[in-house]
């Protein structure tokens, strides 16, 4: 499952938090992704392997142009930054995170059409 996908389903199971990953039974947009895939009390510093490479937790805020980095052992994430500082929706976000994916995605590539005579 796309991380753009999680975020969207797990905005339907629980209301929006801020400043907390969950909270007396909601979720930021990285917490709603992560209960959409049966993670949510299982990862906290680090994104799961299937979206590590969308780059989306790192890449630099679309509002206010800021580059997410490192923070002590935890890591700052983009997807934080737009949910808890500019408060967007986490649908907002999950339409954000769909064009980093686009971005990152592999093309398809097409199968040889054998040709017979």
């Amino acid at each position: 499952m796309k991380l753009s996908e999680a975020i969207r389903l797990g905005s339907m199971m629980k209301p929006q938090c801020f400043g907390l990953m969950h909270d007396d039974g909601a979720t930021c947009a990285f917490g709603a992704a992560l209960d959409a895939i049966g993670k949510l009390h299982e990862c906290y510093s680090e994104e799961p392997q299937e979206w590590h490479d969308t780059g989306a937790f790192i890449a630099e805020c679309p509002q206010c142009h800021d580059t997410m980095r490192y923070v002590d052992q935890y890591k700052a994430n983009t997807l934080a930054h737009l949910n808890d500082t500019h408060r967007w929706t986490r649908e907002q976000i999950a339409d954000w995170v769909s064009t980093i994916e686009a971005q990152t995605e592999q093309p398809a590539t097409e199968q040889p059409v054998e040709v017979r005579s």
